[in-house]
């Protein structure tokens, strides 16, 4: 749960599966993936595909901080793309 002034941390991890090795990896996306969207309760979008922060291969991170925010379940998603395949996640968070 969060407050005014708290930065959340959104984070995702990049996991691709082989059909030939039949396993899973970390590895990271194409080149300007992943992109962040979120959206307070009321369905305002507050950011709009944002880029995130490469921390290590595969791992990418997005600090928003929560300025004069909606009270309520915050939403979003992230969309990844490895060689045109792109996938969507997503994820939510309760602030106060």
């Amino acid at each position: 749960m969060y407050t005014d002034g708290d930065t959340v941390y959104i984070t995702c991890t990049n996991r691709v599966y082989d059909f030939e090795t039949d396993a899973w990896s970390v590895t990271d996306c194409d080149s300007t993936y992943p992109k962040v969207t979120i959206v307070d309760p009321a369905g305002t979008v507050q950011k709009t595909s944002q880029s995130m922060t490469k921390k290590v291969t595969g791992k990418y991170e997005y600090a928003y901080t929560l300025s004069s925010p909606v009270a309520g379940w915050w939403t979003g998603y992230m969309v990844t793309v490895n060689n045109t395949y792109t996938d969507r996640k997503e994820f939510g968070f309760e602030v106060r």
